[in-house]
């Protein structure tokens, strides 16, 4: 039994002492709604071991803590601040806030209760002055809003300015809120600043400012302003090419809120290059320059510039070619056509009939007029002349027909014929030379020309 007794007093004075303290400053009675409520803790750990502690806090208003777990060794004391914050619309008078603080090892917990109470001001003599906000605005930039708030109190108090902006449609467009606190040994003039959508819709809008100190309305005031139209131009501009041509196309486009009534775009062209544009998108061509004035409504792209065609380059020659063609038969006297109309080949003979129409595409008589056929070397025989019959040429260059016409009518036309023989039989294609007049039209020699006349001869 002394041994038991024994051993339990050892047990009791070597066992670790577990204890917690807590102090704090004077507690605050009176508190402004709106107004912050500090206190300080001092919390020792009165045991003989180190420990863990942990801090909390209860309360209907919003507590701040400023360390909530820490450890502390024997006697060792921590300073923890609580900051307490009354609510700027409060009705109640007076709020606990409970701080419980407790540690680790046998769960020990202590709690302190303090009492903040809020009083209620009734903000007589305060009032809005007056607010300045500009009657037109741009919605790209921030703008300033500016409010003067009077007292004929001499005391530090919390306030808010709420603005509320609404369309004729009275749809809330935007509300913002700046808390201040009034100073009277300042001039209490608070500065806003209000951001709009860049897409804002231009028009008529109106404007309420209202301001408070503490929870209390002391004064609205309400007016309107105008958000204004704006224009942004954005430019670019393509290049295509081809074997057809090229375009240069601008794009203008107008991301603002507003209609740009002119914008202009000059550019430089060549004379030849103004000549080939296909299309200019109704700019106007003056001293070697292009000008395209266009109008660009909100949100709308137009386009400008200009398309080459090089079609009229690349059909230049095939129109000059057709005009030389069209002039020479605009201007020949005689025109000569050719054509064989019957032909017969069999073994070591061949026979062809040859016609020769021979008009006057003037509008007087031509007379003498010598038409000249050179034949062909295998020509053995002619024959056949059911109209004016030639006369037969030998020369160096060999054999040719010769008709000598008198007279030819104006818009007249004759037609010669003659049938040539070989001795030997043709099979396949075979030409004459062109036929050729040979003139006086207004005292000046004139020669022309006839077509290729041709057949292909087949074996019988």
């Amino acid at each position: 039994m002394k041994r038991l007794l024994f051993a339990l007093t050892l047990l009791f004075c070597f066992a670790p002492v577990l204890a917690i303290q807590i102090s704090h400053s004077a507690i605050i009675d009176e508190v402004y709604p709106g107004e912050d409520v500090k206190y300080v803790l001092n919390i020792t750990n009165d045991g003989t071991v180190e420990d863990t502690f942990h801090v909390l806090s209860w309360s209907t208003w919003t507590a701040t803590i400023s360390k909530t777990l820490f450890n502390l060794k024997p006697n060792e004391t921590r300073i923890i601040n609580v900051t307490l914050t009354v609510p700027i619309d409060v009705r109640v008078q007076h709020n606990e806030i409970t701080i419980d603080v407790s540690n680790d090892r046998q769960g020990e917990q202590k709690n302190v209760k303090l009492i903040a109470k809020a009083i209620t001001l009734y903000p007589q003599g305060f009032s809005l002055a007056d607010y300045d906000f500009p009657s037109g605005v741009d919605p790209r930039e921030q703008q300033e809003l500016t409010v003067t708030v009077t007292s004929e109190l001499d005391k530090r108090l919390p306030g808010a300015i709420r603005l509320t902006i609404k369309d004729s449609n009275n749809e809330v467009l935007l509300t913002q809120e700046e808390r201040f606190s009034y100073d009277p040994m300042k001039s209490n003039v608070l500065k806003i600043m209000v951001n709009f959508s860049e897409k804002q819709t231009p028009g008529k809008y109106f404007m309420e400012v209202e301001a408070y100190v503490t929870s209390r309305l002391i004064g609205r005031k309400s007016g309107s302003f105008s958000i204004l139209p704006y224009s942004s131009i954005t430019q670019s501009m393509t290049e295509t090419k081809s074997l057809l041509g090229q375009a240069k196309v601008y794009e203008i486009i107008n991301d603002g809120t507003g209609t740009y009534q002119e914008y202009t775009i000059k550019e430089k062209v060549g004379p030849l290059t103004a000549l080939l544009i296909s299309n200019s998108f109704g700019a106007e061509y003056v001293d070697g320059e292009f000008t395209w004035t266009v109008e660009v409504n909100a949100g709308e792209t137009v386009l400008a510039g200009y398309t080459i065609t090089f079609i009229p380059l690349i059909l230049l020659p095939f129109i000059l070619v057709l005009i030389a063609y069209l002039y020479w038969r605009a201007t020949r006297k005689i025109i000569l056509k050719k054509e064989v109309v019957r032909y017969y080949s069999k073994d070591n003979h061949t026979i062809v009939k040859v016609i020769i129409k021979v008009k006057n595409a003037s509008r007087k008589i031509i007379k003498d007029v010598k038409i000249l056929e050179q034949l062909s070397p295998f020509v053995s025989k002619i024959s056949d002349f059911h109209t004016l019959k030639p006369k037969l040429v030998k020369s160096k260059e060999g054999k040719r027909l010769e008709w000598v016409l008198d007279r030819i009518k104006a818009k007249g036309e004759v037609v010669l014929s003659y049938a040539v023989h070989t001795k030997v039989g043709i099979v396949g294609q075979m030409f004459f030379e062109p036929s050729t007049a040979v003139f006086k039209f207004k005292n000046k020699k004139c020669e022309e020309k006839s077509n290729v006349a041709g057949f292909e001869a087949r074996a019988d």
